[in-house]
């Protein structure tokens, strides 16, 4: 997948093999016995965006479970923050979608 990126024809298409090959790296390595979540980096700002099952929500609101490939599962949950987010299969993960202030 880098090879891929350094070849691309336009910057979205490079930054989204990138992202890309990042995925496949951290599955690769959680699959080869590695513990920590995979969390996967937000497309635009590079942060992390998702909370792992059975951890503390960050913020109170709305959270989506996203498969391991970062796509929606359709289970939304609410959350207080501190509030464990439910358990998921290995590897998904919970989005924040909808902050408590905007829905209250």
């Amino acid at each position: 997948m880098d090879g891929m990126a350094e070849t691309a024809s336009t910057q979205a298409v490079r930054r989204s093999l990138e992202v890309l090959a990042g995925r496949f790296r951290a599955l690769a390595r959680l699959r080869a016995g590695g513990t920590e979540a995979v969390v996967w980096p937000d497309v635009i700002s590079g942060r992390p965006r998702c909370s792992r099952p059975g951890d503390p929500a960050p913020r109170a609101g709305r959270y989506r479970q996203l498969n391991v490939f970062g796509s929606p599962t359709g289970e939304v949950v609410e959350a207080a923050q501190g509030d464990r987010l439910p358990l998921a299969p290995r590897s998904f993960t919970w989005e924040l979608v909808q902050a408590t202030e905007e829905w209250q």
